[in-house]
């Protein structure tokens, strides 16, 4: 995993702009972020690689009732030992040799998905288990049955244990019929395999916790009296806590500080070791900055 930390193009011109022009046109920096990429930072990034919500989301389905409808080849059912957030994970088992894909749908929580983010866990126990190449899982949010979103995901970014799979109505792979953006809740996952005599054991693949965030779940403020400023050595100190309600369950390992244009700027992105984050725990960011002569 790549590690270190830089301040970005953006926030370079954030600087100059605040510091030289007698009318600014960009915001201070005054919010953050935190996600789970782990690419080396660089100058020209505009966000985080993964940005994970802090809080404020929306629930479409828990997955702690087993009352999706199952496809011919499937048999789910609460796997209680493996989930990600509650206490239970619904097992997706393919049972029968009709075809090569299967899955669950059901009617969910009706949910406006208007510039917002659908997250969904996956965990699977061996992905050999799935295709060898190719589309491996597709996820459908829409408004019914016949007009949805979909997201496609290949086999090659998905890993052994828990995989995040997350979209926006902008980033989906495409849509089928004329999906009613407002009211979406229709859910549904399918799983591929390479052949149709393929079976899969149940609690080999698990999914939990699809939910909605929004932009303003992602962002988070400063600690009160921050940021504070030493005009001696130069050097400004911001503080930022994630709270122990916030970002559950997710592997923390980058920070970025922002600004609240209306495109949202970001002005530094650092990534560092993994912290997997749960509801026992909180986590301080201290961020500085320092400015010198060369």
């Amino acid at each position: 995993m790549a590690t270190g930390g830089t301040v970005t193009n953006s926030g370079l011109n954030i600087m100059l702009d605040r510091t030289f022009n007698g009318s600014p046109t960009r915001s201070v920096i005054s919010t953050y972020k935190v996600g789970s990429g782990t690419t080396t930072p660089a100058a020209g990034d505009t966000d985080l690689e993964i940005p994970v919500p802090l809080d404020g989301t929306e629930a479409v389905d828990d997955c702690e009732t087993d009352n999706w409808t199952d496809d011919t080849d499937t048999d789910s059912a609460l796997n209680n030992s493996t989930y990600k957030e509650g206490s239970n994970s619904i097992s997706l088992e393919k049972d029968d040799t009709n075809g090569t894909a299967y899955g669950v749908f059901k009617t969910t929580t009706s949910r406006d998905f208007t510039s917002k983010t659908l997250f969904v866990w996956l965990y699977i126990t061996d992905t050999t288990d799935l295709v060898a190449s190719g589309t491996a899982v597709t996820i459908r949010f829409g408004s019914d049955a016949s007009n949805y979103y979909y997201y496609n995901v290949n086999i090659s970014s998905l890993s052994n244990g828990w995989n995040l799979i997350y979209f926006t109505s902008a980033t989906a792979t495409g849509t089928t019929g004329s999906p009613v953006i407002g009211s979406c809740d229709y859910s549904r996952i399918l799983l591929n395999t390479d052949l149709a005599a393929d079976t899969i054991a149940a609690d080999r693949i698990m999914m939990d916790d699809w939910k909605l965030a929004s932009s303003d779940d992602f962002t988070g403020s400063y600690e009160t009296s921050y940021p504070s400023f030493d005009y001696t050595n130069n050097e400004l100190e911001i503080q930022c806590r994630v709270t122990a309600t916030q970002a559950n369950n997710y592997a923390v390992s980058e920070f970025g500080l922002f600004n609240t244009d209306g495109t949202v700027l970001c002005y530094s992105h650092d990534v560092f070791t993994a912290i997997s984050k749960t509801s026992t725990e909180e986590i301080i960011f201290i961020a500085k900055s320092r400015l010198r002569l060369v």
